[in-house]
């Protein structure tokens, strides 16, 4: 080959490189979320979600796929959305999604990913804590572990290790407050026909919520709950777990093991990690 050939050669392989690093850096620019500690990356092509947090998917999340996929007309209420990995996939599925989320910079991961996906219209995005009590309440989130935070409210002065902490200040609302947000996004006339699945994730206040939530429950088609589960007979956590098992009981639901589909949780105590309440006539 001669030099002439040669320095061809080079400058097509120079410009075939300067293509692929150009491409990479707007894929980069247009599908992925860059913290410090990690990247998080949203493949519109895949709709996968990357990162430690989520880097295996359990047999409960299996199981509210399923719930999600038999009920094709359901509303999907994500309680504690975190980065969007439910919401996302309950919006690919079809389903109308109300994620509540009360971190700015997960609300900004979700809404993102969404545009990418041309879901937004499919999904409504609320930026507060659920709660017991309606007020301010300062968020503090881990800086190494994304999904780890801890919500507190605005008068207290807890002892806490800020270096590894981020924190803001949202309002904490109701269980029942949701209750006018679904109505909207089903239509008034069809809301108490409409289901609704359910996914909470609160940090430990799961339980304290939803026995707040009788209005939402009376008034709203809510057909399946997903949410973590504490086993605990006595002190605090076993009077919290007693309250929310006659509030189920009371309102027809039943326990199921999330991790074994269909399979009825027959002692609360030994109830595993993720518990799924099914109504009974469903």
């Amino acid at each position: 080959m001669s030099n002439k050939a040669m320095k061809i050669f080079l400058m097509i392989v120079l410009i075939f490189i300067a293509i692929c690093i150009v491409y990479r850096y707007k894929i980069f620019e247009q599908g992925t979320l860059r913290e410090k500690e990690k990247v998080v990356n949203w493949h519109p092509s895949r709709s996968v979600v990357e990162s430690p947090e989520l880097s295996r998917i359990s047999e409960s999340d299996l199981t509210l796929s399923s719930v999600l996929e038999k009920i094709p007309t359901a509303i999907f209420l994500d309680i504690g959305a975190n980065i969007g990995y439910y919401t996302i996939q309950a919006a690919k599925l079809g389903h109308r999604v109300l994620a509540v989320e009360p971190t700015p910079d997960h609300l900004k991961r979700i809404h993102r990913a969404l545009e990418l996906e041309n879901l937004t219209d499919n999904v409504v995005l609320l930026q507060n804590a659920l709660g017991v009590n309606r007020q301010a309440v300062n968020i503090y989130v881990s800086k190494v572990n994304k999904g780890d935070n801890l919500m507190m409210p605005l008068n207290s002065n807890p002892t806490l290790d800020t270096h590894k902490l981020s924190s803001t200040v949202v309002n904490a609302i109701l269980l029942n407050d949701l209750e006018p947000v679904l109505s909207k996004i089903s239509g008034p006339q069809n809301l108490e026909s409409t289901p609704v699945v359910m996914k909470i994730d609160i940090q430990a206040m799961e339980t304290a919520v939803l026995v707040t939530g009788a209005h939402v429950f009376a008034h709203v088609n809510v057909t399946f709950v997903s949410m973590e589960w504490e086993p605990a007979s006595s002190g605090d956590v076993g009077q919290k777990n007693e309250n929310l098992r006659r509030f189920f009981k009371e309102r027809n639901f039943l326990p199921f093991n999330c991790c074994k589909e269909g399979a009825l949780v027959a002692n609360m105590e030994k109830c595993p990690e993720n518990v799924c309440w099914r109504r009974a006539d469903d």
